[in-house]
């Protein structure tokens, strides 16, 4: 025989287990959606860049920036810590240059390497000779428009949209 206090406590009991089974739905809906995103790290030692670069893709939905480096260092370790899958990178950086930063993840067979494009103010040949030309996605000349930056990230999208 069920009594009132007994009903009060299984609808205690249903109304906490229904708030734990809502959590968990909303949790795994928004895990869902950061994981259809593209995670981005941008890393230049010149802030005005950065922002820049920041303002023109932030407001692209199925990007998630996931840090900004001001130099090499931090690169390196944003790299290997939130494992973009796409890298806006300067080459003259403090610290470690964006091809040093590469080249020593490659020395480490990272297995988990960001495609990258390189907005820099000078093209570098040396980038043709080393084993990191396979990871350069684009280069983009500083000064640049922001369709240059929209350009190269929504053609990255269309390129690996059914990976």
């Amino acid at each position: 025989k069920t009594t009132y206090s007994n009903q009060i406590k299984i609808l205690t009991k249903l109304t906490i287990f229904g708030n734990i089974i809502t959590k968990y739905f909303k949790y795994m809906s928004t895990e869902g959606e950061n994981m259809n995103k593209l995670k981005v790290l941008i890393a230049d030692d010149n802030k005005v860049i950065s922002e820049s670069i920041k303002k023109i893709i932030d407001k692209k939905d199925e990007i998630e920036i996931v840090a900004i480096a001001n130099d090499g260092e931090e690169e390196y370790e944003f790299i290997k810590e939130f494992e973009p899958d796409f890298l806006f990178s300067d080459i003259q950086m403090p610290k470690m240059t964006g091809i040093e930063v590469l080249e020593k993840l490659e020395n480490e067979k990272y297995k988990k390497m960001p495609q990258i494009v390189f907005v820099t103010g000078e093209y570098i040949d040396i980038i043709n000779d080393s084993e990191i030309i396979k990871y350069v996605y684009d280069f983009i000349n500083k000064p640049f428009s922001p369709e240059k930056i929209l350009n190269a990230i929504e053609n990255y999208i269309c390129e690996n949209k059914n990976n």
